[in-house]
């Protein structure tokens, strides 16, 4: 009987200590994936603020012009009926450039269709539509000619004129080349909503770049541009800042406004290594140039 009873206890106590192991390891597992997640946690959260603080401006590549959609140009007979001879030679003069992927040609005989006194009105809807499907093609080289259908009064080619501006900004190389391309927009847009939308890219500018934006829109810019200032100016740079007091705002004692070293890497243009220029060894006695024999341009206001 005591032997019998020895035995059950020892069987009691084995399966006690399994018990008490199986809930500490359970217990150290635990702590383990709460320890692991607290990590996470942490690491997701700095991310989060590093993000929020300041996030980088988009700088796309250069589009390319698409093969497939290469424009044709071609007028139905009815169309070229209604065509002067001297609209009729610029047309023929657009054909030949496209047809030898000559963009610039193409380009400055757009822009004398464009100079002629029957724009745009005057020029056939097909002309028009046709020139612009030109140009969309032509790609960012010939988005500032694109200002000549921003005030169209058909609302298929004013649409096609819009998005090709708004697609412009997305693949501008650095914020100064967007800043040029804003610019241009704003001289011609009637579009009150084209606008603000437009002035929504003042938020992928380093600080200097969007105030010098801001400045040349309020001289050059239409009026629908010009109504449209002030509010962008306030959600871009802070309640109750005007164009006049821009400097003061960028030139804050604080120093917090002023572009930061890291600006020129977020916002500056992407350099392509196969479009850099070869770099010369120098010779042993020109020693290499150093970061100091170099100076940095600098905001004047």
């Amino acid at each position: 009987m005591n032997h019998k009873s020895l035995v059950i206890g020892c069987a009691c106590s084995v399966a006690v200590l399994a018990v008490v192991a199986v809930c500490f390891s359970s217990r150290s597992r635990r702590i383990a994936v709460e320890s692991d997640a607290e990590v996470v946690s942490v690491e997701q959260d700095a991310g989060t603020k590093a993000a929020t603080k300041k996030a980088p401006a988009r700088k796309p590549a250069h589009r390319t012009r698409n093969e497939e959609k290469k424009p044709t140009f071609q007028l139905s007979e009815a169309d070229g009926l209604g065509l002067s001879e001297s609209q009729r030679q610029l047309i023929e003069e657009i054909r030949k450039a496209i047809d030898a992927d000559d963009i610039k040609k193409l380009i400055v005989f757009i822009r004398k269709l464009q100079a002629s006194e029957e724009w745009p009105d005057g020029i056939p809807l097909s002309v028009r539509k046709a020139a612009i499907e030109a140009l969309a093609w032509s790609g960012l080289e010939g988005l500032p000619s694109m200002v000549g259908f921003l005030a169209d009064s058909d609302p298929d080619i004013l649409e096609t004129a819009i998005d090709a501006f708004d697609d412009g900004f997305q693949e501008a190389n650095g914020d100064r080349e967007l800043s040029s391309l804003l610019v241009t927009a704003c001289q011609a847009v009637t579009d009150g909503e084209a606008i603000e939308t437009f002035l929504m890219e003042l938020d992928n500018m380093r600080n200097s770049v969007a105030i010098e934006t801001v400045k040349q829109i309020a001289q050059t810019g239409s009026s629908a541009a010009q109504a449209a200032l002030k509010e962008a100016i306030e959600d871009r740079f802070g309640e109750g800042v005007t164009v006049e007091t821009l400097d003061q705002w960028y030139n804050d004692p604080s120093g917090e406004n002023r572009d930061a070293p890291e600006d020129e890497d977020m916002y500056g243009p992407d350099t392509d290594d196969d479009d850099a220029p070869e770099v010369e060894e120098p010779e042993e006695d020109e020693p290499m140039a150093t970061p100091e024999d170099s100076s940095q341009p600098v905001m004047t206001t």
